[in-house]
């Protein structure tokens, strides 16, 4: 399932259009929550904006939290990577290190071809 703020559809930076389920005030209880990078630009919006920092927050019980790229600038606002390991897209390594010293920084990531 997919998920927006508002719940209403979206345009990615590439022209993707989303078209969610759900929004945050209204979406069932999830075991997984993934939170997609992009644009630093367009990261840097969702982290200001209190209410899915909050709702983000609010899902801390979620078995498993994941980011994909520069989205872990969006968990390291929430606090949820203090003392995790993290990496993020290697041109956004050193900014998201200085914004959120909290946690640890793999800068190599070693790809696993799983058979």
């Amino acid at each position: 399932m997919t998920l927006t703020e508002t719940g209403e559809s979206i345009n990615t930076h590439s022209g993707v259009k989303i078209e969610p389920q759900f929004g945050i005030n209204n979406c069932p209880k999830l075991d997984i929550l993934i939170i997609p990078g992009g644009p630093l630009k367009a990261v840097e919006s969702t982290v200001e904006n209190k209410n899915i920092i909050n709702w983000i927050i609010n899902q801390k019980n979620i078995e498993y939290i994941c980011s994909v790229c520069t989205g872990a600038f969006i968990l390291g606002k929430t606090g949820l990577l203090s003392n995790k390991e993290a990496t993020t897209h290697h041109l956004a390594l050193k900014l998201l290190q200085e914004k959120y010293p909290e946690f640890q920084l793999i800068r190599k990531l070693f790809m696993m071809k799983i058979l």
